[in-house]
């Protein structure tokens, strides 16, 4: 890392000499696991650099960020543009290190754009000579294209951490040449407030005989696709929209029956309650649609 330097803060002006770092991920997202991660890793950073370190934490989603992460003088929240690339340039030029902290980074299962917005803050870190680290991250599905990116821009990275072995070797058989090694996903670390503890018991107090819970993920939005126009219920946030077809609407009708047929067998066989749990915002549309379609719709 680079000697401190005496710099200005994003809105008073005043100076100060901590260590500036840029947290570049799926932030503020209603993402239950990169909020986890994002809670987790600001912890790993204050421990090791001190609680004075200074932390920007780039979101597409401000409003959403700050339900769970509150701003003071040494953590901050930089809103950026749809179309990243000169913020990223700006925010990676005012830090000192750039750490890529979504899980799932190396893949574009969800859309090419997340990923090509890690691999844009690789490539401007590596150009402005700034330190950058890939911290427990995975590696999963590319295309031709985004092989050969991931090939070129991550081998520029300091060091990559992968969040399992496989994500490791995954990245060494692409050719990625960047220092590897691998530990677990930091998320495991998270530790709910104490007064969360028995959120279900205070929402839910007529559950009696237990709860099961199924988290449900509507794969039939992804990936979502970059195009100048398209129908506003599919706008995801724009230039970024959703893939429909008819293919996909079909194959969401049987998620949605089949989630639906082991909600009720889990209520009459087993005598528990089931609760729906939406791993991010956008898969609320989803739950509902499964409670609908359910004949116990009381016990869930």
């Amino acid at each position: 890392m680079q000697k401190n330097t005496a710099t200005h803060d994003f809105k008073s002006g005043e100076k100060f000499t901590g260590p500036r770092v840029l947290l570049v991920g799926y932030n503020g997202a209603n993402n239950t696991g990169s909020e986890a991660r994002l809670l987790t890793i600001i912890d790993d950073i204050r421990s090791l650099l001190g609680p004075h370190v200074q932390i920007t934490v780039p979101t597409l989603n401000e409003e959403n960020l700050r339900r769970y992460l509150d701003e003071d003088e040494y953590l901050h929240i930089a809103p950026i543009p749809s179309i990243f690339f000169f913020a990223i340039d700006k925010l990676v030029k005012e830090h000192d290190l750039v750490l890529l902290v979504e899980g799932s980074c190396y893949m574009d299962t969800w859309t090419s754009a997340l990923l090509w917005a890690f691999l844009w803050a690789t490539r401007s870190a590596h150009k402005q000579k700034k330190p950058c680290v890939a911290y427990a991250v995975d590696a999963g599905e590319l295309s031709s294209l985004n092989r050969w990116l991931v090939k070129r821009e991550a081998s520029k990275t300091d060091l990559i951490i992968t969040r399992t072995m496989h994500a490791q070797k995954r990245l060494e058989e692409i050719g990625v040449t960047a220092p590897l090694n691998s530990t677990a996903d930091c998320a495991f670390t998270f530790s709910p407030e104490p007064k969360d503890h028995d959120f279900l018991t205070k929402i839910w107090p007529e559950v009696s005989n237990g709860v099961v819970g199924l988290a449900v993920v509507d794969f039939s939005l992804w990936p979502v696709v970059i195009r100048p126009w398209g129908r506003k219920e599919n706008l995801y946030k724009w230039p970024y929209y959703f893939s429909r077809s008819r293919e996909r609407m079909n194959t969401r009708e049987k998620l949605v029956k089949g989630w639906a047929r082991i909600a009720d067998q889990i209520i009459k066989e087993h005598s528990k309650e089931v609760a729906l749990i939406g791993m991010e915002a956008l898969d609320q549309p989803l739950a509902q649609d499964i409670l609908r379609g359910m004949e116990n719709k009381d016990s869930c």
